[in-house]
């Protein structure tokens, strides 16, 4: 009898400890620094919090320990909170203000300030989902810390993800009718706070759900789950229903997800890429002020971990500190390259077949890829004087868009020993790229350079390549160089 008691006493205390480590792993490791507790209304640091839960744990009775789910499962279910997404206004409540005065949210006096009446009016949503704490990105992190500062921006995906909600506001629309005119669909940051939630709810510019007229069955319902809102948001943003039910981040369908980010936009620069952190799964150090550096690193984080030809679908201006890489989320737009002229190309690669070059790496010259090379030429039409691209054969390039020079410019700058970079090419017998008749390849347009490389051409679109006739020939491999040397002349499409 003794040791039966001996053995239940030893398990139960391996229960309660196993459920304190849990705990300790995820509020010091999954957690936002700081959540908004609702029932008293007072702003608690990742100490705090794990304080007020342990002693929740250590006051739990051996019939509560015996019924545990697993460790990890049960802490999750102890620690909901619900997220905050919406656009920043006028008077925005700050870190400093919930944590040194107390009463601010004292609802017996008149507030007069609208950030902090949005504020109150999502914790009493939040109060309704069920959840115990809450989390605002204007007033849960601590901005005069830099390290804090820097650990929000790098892991709010993984905070939007593990929350019980996310409660979105949109202070411009009424409707679903609405949808294509709300700002909130435009920014930066918001795609990660579409994407990431697993369950989220919307409420229009005077807080009543947009989804149901009953405002109880809001605080049940999931909007990922109503056919009506995902087709309201697909038609905004372009993005799938499927992607936005259950959207997995990392360094695959870059186009896709560029395109998704193409038209949206940050107060700072450095927020275009520092927002995409979370959707590409990577990790970069912030650092504000660099300017367009930040999508410049970001885009050699993206191109050391993509192994698809998808990465090359873009077309415009070139980094400001490469040619070879792509200037902003806009280079990969609806504009280079139509939904209805991607059909068809394979730039996430096939499952029936090898699909370019996987093994593509950023080197100081630039970027090394093996491409199917063929050579081009431009000849002269008699009408107009304008220069088409040809193959040396005198076949002339069938693609879309079709390259063509103005008399003028190619005598000032003789664009010559020009190639044609396929990229999607049928990989066969190791080395070798096959191409074949009837099907549609993305390709760059390349200048030889100088310099044992290759020196991309700017193009206004992605050119899409119509195969009239079969080529299998060994690939090359190719530098594409960051900088041209000063004997280069730039070709510009």
């Amino acid at each position: 009898m003794e040791r039966t008691q001996l053995e239940l006493d030893n398990t139960l205390s391996l229960k309660r400890s196993q459920l304190l480590d849990a705990l300790s792993q995820h509020v010091f490791n999954d957690l936002p620094a700081h959540l908004i507790r609702i029932h008293d209304m007072k702003l608690l640091s990742r100490t705090d919090l794990w304080e007020d839960l342990r002693a929740t744990i250590q006051g739990l009775s051996s019939a509560d320990l015996l019924a545990l789910h697993p460790p990890k499962e049960d802490v999750q279910t102890r620690v909901k909170y619900a997220i905050f997404s919406h656009r920043w206004g006028a008077q925005e409540p700050s870190y400093q203000l919930l944590s040194q005065d107390e009463g601010w949210a004292d609802y017996s006096t008149p507030i007069n300030c609208p950030g902090l009446l949005k504020l109150l009016r999502f914790c009493d949503k939040v109060r309704a989902h069920g959840c115990a704490y809450a989390w605002s990105d204007t007033c849960c992190i601590d901005k005069s810390s830099s390290a804090e500062l820097e650990e929000a921006i790098r892991a709010m995906y993984k905070w939007y993800r593990y929350a019980e909600v996310c409660i979105v506001h949109l202070a411009e629309t009424d409707t679903l009718a609405d949808f294509e005119n709300e700002p909130w669909f435009r920014r930066g940051w918001t795609l990660q706070e579409l994407l990431a939630p697993k369950r989220i709810t919307f409420y229009n510019k005077d807080w009543y759900p947009i989804s149901v007229d009953n405002v109880r069955r809001a605080e049940s319902r999931n909007d990922k789950e109503d056919w009506r809102v995902l087709r309201a948001i697909s038609q905004v943003t372009g993005i799938s229903a499927g992607d936005l039910r259950h959207f997995r981040p990392g360094c695959e369908r870059v186009s896709e997800k560029m395109r998704w980010a193409s038209r949206r936009e940050t107060t700072r620069t450095e927020d275009v890429a520092y927002a995409l952190i979370g959707i590409f799964d990577i990790t970069m150090p912030i650092s504000y002020g660099e300017g367009r550096w930040a999508f410049h690193r970001l885009i050699q984080c993206i191109a050391q971990h993509c192994s698809e030809p998808g990465f090359f679908a873009w077309a415009g201006d070139a980094s400001p500190y490469s040619l070879a890489l792509p200037y902003s989320p806009a280079s990969y737009g609806i504009s280079v390259l139509d939904v209805q002229m991607a059909t068809g190309l394979r730039l996430t690669g096939s499952v029936f077949e090898e699909v370019g070059d996987r093994t593509y790496s950023i080197t100081k010259l630039g970027l090394q890829i093996k491409l199917l090379l063929l050579p081009m030429r431009w000849i002269r039409h008699e009408q107009g004087g304008s220069y088409t691209l040809s193959f040396t054969e005198g076949t002339f390039l069938e693609t879309n868009p079709s390259p063509t020079l103005s008399q003028a410019y190619y005598e000032i700058f003789k664009p010559e020993h020009c190639v044609l970079g396929v990229l999607d090419y049928a990989r066969v017998d190791g080395d070798r790229g096959s191409v074949r008749v009837g099907e549609r390849y993305f390709c760059l347009l390349l200048k030889r350079s100088r310099r044992l490389g290759y020196i991309k051409a700017r193009t206004d679109k992605v050119l899409v390549w119509n195969c009239v006739e079969g080529v299998t020939k060994d690939l090359e491999n190719v530098c594409l160089l960051n900088t041209l040397s000063s004997y280069d002349r730039d070709i510009a499409i």
